[in-house]
């Protein structure tokens, strides 16, 4: 901006324009988890979410190629259970999806992990893809905007840290601009907070992440807040049921209490 100005004030030449394009998406997988298996005692919120977005369930692990857990509340006992399971689906494939809103994780999970992992002081309204992942070339900026969104807009409330991080694949990672400190600015003072904002130094802030646990099964930690339900949020968990793998039987959340949001020409692009 700063240079468009001087620009602009010289009377020089200004540069031919260039439309940006942007990539286009992929394809969406086909799904391949059909049901999934709770295990343990999930809290009411994330059970909340589960039913909201459409997942089968079933209550034998066996049965299941897709077993979520709460992260923050599941017992080793709970854990020694899915074995057999893991043991059974190692050549067919199949996913541990663990779902934490950012408060903790339980040490029984932090001590069946194959790698260390940490939560660290790292909050964000807004989140970043990782282009260098299959699953993070499926979205794009609006899908992981939270910044102007009504209520609580801290999808992450923590972000994740350490081994398991660094050897795994981080799909999805906290903002480097809190943008919600800024909407309100003056345009002549956001230039300069924003640049300060980005240059920052910063604990890490991995909000989702993969990592192989045996032969053709995948953990997938996520320390995204699921409890927040609005109309940005429930297009972005639409997309990643989806990129997951994760058949949601037609629910995917459209048909729960949503506010609508006011359409925004930055974010939502021009009215056709």
């Amino acid at each position: 901006m700063f240079n468009a100005l001087k620009a602009a004030l010289k009377g020089s030449e200004w540069t031919t324009f260039e439309e940006v394009k942007h990539p286009v998406k992929p394809e969406y997988p086909s799904p391949v988890y059909p049901v999934a298996c709770l295990i343990g005692q999930p809290r009411p919120d994330l059970i909340d979410f589960i039913t909201k977005a459409g997942l089968g369930l079933t209550d034998q692990p066996k049965k299941a190629n897709l077993w979520i857990i709460d992260a923050e509340s599941v017992t080793a006992e709970d854990l020694q259970r899915i074995q057999p399971a893991l043991k059974k689906w190692k050549k067919k494939g199949g996913m541990v999806l663990a779902l934490s809103i950012g408060q903790k994780l339980s040490d029984d999970f932090c001590h069946w992990l194959p790698e260390k992992v940490k939560l660290t002081d790292r909050r964000a309204t807004a989140l970043e893809m990782n282009r260098n992942t299959s699953w993070g070339n499926y979205f794009e900026l609006p899908d992981l905007y939270f910044s102007e969104m009504e209520g609580d807009r801290y999808i992450l409330k923590q972000g994740l840290s350490g081994a398991l991080t660094e050897k795994g694949n981080i799909v999805l990672k906290a903002s480097r601009t809190d943008w919600s400190l800024f909407n309100t600015s003056p345009e002549h003072w956001k230039c300069a907070q924003v640049v300060l904002c980005e240059a920052l130094q910063k604990p890490g802030g991995a909000a989702l992440v993969t990592y192989p646990l045996q032969e053709n099964v995948n953990l997938v930690l996520s320390v995204i807040d699921y409890r927040l339900q609005t109309k940005e949020t429930n297009v972005s968990w639409n997309s990643m049921m989806r990129v997951m793998g994760i058949a949601t039987y037609g629910a995917d959340f459209n048909s729960h209490d949503v506010k609508n949001k006011k359409h925004g020409l930055l974010m939502d692009g021009p009215v056709d």
